[in-house]
């Protein structure tokens, strides 16, 4: 029989591994940014919602 609280545990550990992985790499993002030397900051237009159209 499988031992599915095990299996579970085990997912859970992973998964909390990914979302630590996942969250430092932003923040590493987030940091390469602010401290880059462009200044230039491009304002992208909003897109207007299709149903406001009509």
């Amino acid at each position: 029989m499988a031992d599915y609280k095990s299996m579970y545990y085990r997912l859970f550990n992973r998964v909390a591994d990914a979302i630590t992985i996942l969250q430092t790499a932003h923040q590493e993002g987030e940091n390469a940014f602010v401290e880059s030397q462009n200044d230039t900051v491009i304002r992208l237009a909003e897109k207007q919602d299709e149903s406001e159209d009509s």
